[in-house]
């Protein structure tokens, strides 16, 4: 399975860089060992964790070469909604192998409601933002989208306090402000990871 997966990926790679040979860069980019660590760190949290989810919202996901990947073995569906309709052709390009438990949608969550394909799948369970520098507090797009469904999912966030970039709009100094600023309240795991590039990146798990 593993080696089927690694092939549908490669094949994947090769498709975007022919469909899309001006964001070569940004998709190499996407492809950093980083990355990587940072999605596989979730991995082996929800792992520890011992959870199942029916159904998954992945926020700013991107590509999601590796966040898919993580998550595959913990939920039974997962919806990626990017405001990047190119992130969104690619990430159904590189998931080709979860085209039955995978989909991207073009919607800011923020100012728009899930897409009803994704809300018939289930009850939402969990929501995972790698990408919480990027975007406002999580508060905000809380209570938008837990207008739409019926249970408080367990959220996955993760931030940095790497503030040079000039689209990491809302970084925190630790996990604890991370926590604070989304309302979690109830944590089942709270950590910092500094990874093979020196950034620091935080990760709470709770509700």
């Amino acid at each position: 399975m593993e080696a089927e997966r690694l092939a549908c990926w490669f094949n994947s790679l090769s498709l975007c860089n022919e469909r899309y040979p001006f964001l070569a860069k940004r998709i190499d980019t996407s492809l950093i060992l980083p990355h990587a660590e940072g999605k596989l760190w979730i991995k082996e949290q929800l792992n520890n964790i011992g959870m199942h989810f029916e159904n998954t919202v992945i926020v700013g996901g991107w590509f999601c070469q590796y966040l898919a990947y993580a998550l595959s073995d913990y939920t039974e569906y997962m919806c990626n909604y990017e405001i990047d309709p190119y992130a969104v052709d690619i990430s159904k390009t590189f998931n080709r192998y979860h085209t039955d438990k995978f989909t991207s949608s073009l919607k800011d969550l923020n100012m728009q409601d899930m897409c009803k394909q994704h809300l018939s799948h289930g009850h939402i369970e969990l929501l995972v933002n790698t990408s919480c520098e990027h975007m406002f507090p999580m508060r905000h797009m809380r209570k938008k989208i837990e207008e739409q469904i019926e249970d408080v999912p367990l959220y996955v966030l993760q931030s940095t306090d790497e503030d040079k970039y000039v689209d990491h709009i809302n970084c925190v100094k630790d996990p604890e402000e991370l926590a604070d600023q989304s309302r979690i309240t109830h944590i089942y795991y709270s950590g910092t990871k500094t990874l093979s590039n020196g950034m620091k990146r935080f990760m709470v798990i709770g509700r």
